[in-house]
């Protein structure tokens, strides 16, 4: 990181705002998140992150993996003001070779909208892309992806999001004229009667024992897997788990559901009014057993006034398996980058048993707090 403090851009300001003229240049500096303060990431935040704004600030340290991977996300300031930040979570993978390597996955990128068309997105991209040697990212926007594009990286859809609203209304406008039961939501009373083979499942708080679930988790993770000879896996090792789950802010929202030799990992919280459960794990069993789990999920999200239950894989046969209880279905943009040309081309056949807890996807939404 000794090169950011040092990376300096000017740029013609073309479409004047405020009192700039076109004249103007925009002088700017790509210096490390770590070198500036809380007051200014939080003045950043609210601004592009607004929901999340506290959460980052408080957490950034444990939400972009500092301490676990030494790299550091990087912003681009003006004088104290930060205009563009690209964040970044560490994340092992394992080749097809069964060489571990480690990646960094992009998230949280954005350029305060009076600075963007000004090449500062592209400029922090291309300094993100120094801090290691392979990357990934996972439902980029249209933005972004140009950008992406521009400095080489490579897309394909490799991930399906599998979601199913119980309580649909509350997504309408009309929702607050009306009152509707949960107990009497269609879908609800449909898929009462409707899964009749779900698991007899154990449910736990995963902090009333979080070491012990996440050893057996661990454990999981440790045995072989067969790779394909083109693809990329993602490697889960204790000590990710320890950061991703023990030292998660939000570990009291964590349910462990065991069954058979099956494990599940569930976030259950609230945004926006809506009371959501995410299916961050699930793995160690057939793939019989694996259906009857998200069945049990499925109803125990029932009786819990869970609104949507949601997931994402890239198993591709996972999501026609799905249909009938996460109907609603959409593919989601994945991009990568390597300076290493077989890196690179096994990265873009998509990461293999990709799940939500690799990402920030189920780190990206706003919490009612």
């Amino acid at each position: 990181m000794k090169c950011l403090s040092n990376t300096k851009k000017k740029w013609p300001m073309k479409n004047s705002t405020t009192a700039m003229t076109s004249t103007t240049a925009i002088d700017y500096k790509i210096v490390s998140l770590s070198s500036v303060n809380d007051n200014q990431r939080y003045t950043f935040y609210k601004k592009v992150f607004p929901g999340r704004a506290s959460f980052i600030t408080k957490h950034w340290k444990w939400l972009y993996g500092v301490e676990r991977s030494g790299i550091t996300p990087i912003v681009a300031i003006i004088g104290d003001q930060i205009i563009g930040h690209a964040g970044l979570m560490p994340v092992d993978l394992l080749s097809p070779q069964g060489d571990l390597f480690q990646a960094i996955w992009f998230t949280d990128f954005a350029v305060l909208p009076e600075y963007q068309k000004h090449g500062i997105g592209k400029n922090l991209t291309l300094k993100w892309m120094e801090l290691c040697s392979s990357q990934v990212t996972l439902t980029c926007n249209d933005l972004s992806l140009r950008i992406f594009k521009k400095v080489g990286w490579d897309e394909t859809c490799s991930a399906i999001r599998c979601a199913l609203p119980i309580h649909p209304l509350r997504w309408s406008s009309l929702a607050k004229y009306f009152f509707w039961p949960k107990s009497l939501s269609p879908i609800s009373l449909w898929l009462h009667l409707f899964i009749r083979d779900a698991a007899p499942v154990n449910v736990h708080l995963l902090k009333d024992d979080a070491g012990k679930f996440i050893s057996l988790i661990a454990d999981l993770e440790k045995s072989p897997k067969k790779n394909s000879e083109a693809n990329v896996r993602i490697s889960r090792n204790e000590n990710w788990l320890e950061w991703r789950l023990l030292k998660y802010p939000f570990l009291e929202d964590l349910y462990f559901f065991e069954y058979n030799g099956c494990f599940s990992i569930v976030e259950k919280f609230y945004s926006h009014g809506i009371c959501r459960a995410h299916i961050l794990y699930l793995g160690g069993c057939e793939r019989v057993s694996e259906l009857k789990l998200y069945k049990s999920i499925i109803l125990w999200s029932l009786k819990n006034n869970i609104d949507l239950v949601w997931l994402h894989t890239n198993d591709p046969d996972l999501p026609k398996e799905l249909k009938s209880i996460l109907p609603a279905q959409k593919a989601m943009r994945f991009a990568s980058w390597s300076k290493d040309t077989c890196r690179r081309e096994e990265l873009m056949g998509g990461l293999i048993g990709l799940q939500a807890i690799d990402g920030d996807h189920s780190l990206t939404h706003d919490r009612d707090i």
